[in-house]
């Protein structure tokens, strides 16, 4: 972790990147894999950064430290290339969940009610909260 910390304040983020995951390799401490996260989004690797935020939510962290994670990957999302549908694969959307459930056989019962995934509704409103339940 130190050789990591030392890179960051060099503003030598690939090093730090390979130093943070070298150190979650053999030790497995999730604060490494969360600090090469950083260091992913650091270097403007915005797809690539989301897809760490988003095994990392997928892990059972403590409260305290999702959140922080969850803020991280709605700014990389933000910023994602893909996410905005720029280059040659645009990330999923609702709509492609809603597609896929009517296609296996099941229709829901609004198309809206609920997004498909966490990924879906940060797309949908990438600067509020994520999905809110409308009231009528």
């Amino acid at each position: 972790m130190r050789a990591g910390h030392s890179a960051v304040r060099a503003k030598d983020y690939k090093t730090a990147k390979e130093k943070f995951s070298a150190c979650y390799k053999e030790g497995g401490r999730v604060e490494a894999r969360i600090s090469a996260a950083n260091m992913t989004f650091k270097l403007k690797d915005y797809d690539a950064a989301v897809d760490e935020y988003a095994s990392l939510l997928k892990q059972g962290l403590p409260e305290s430290l999702h959140d922080v994670i969850q803020k991280k990957y709605q700014q990389a999302l933000a910023r994602s290339p893909r996410a905005q549908g720029v280059g040659a694969k645009a990330a999923p959307t609702v709509y492609e969940g809603i597609e896929s459930s009517w296609l296996n056989g099941s229709v829901p019962s609004s198309p809206l009610s609920q997004p498909t995934s966490p990924r879906a509704s940060m797309i949908i409103n990438l600067k509020g909260p994520a999905w809110k339940k409308p009231s009528y």
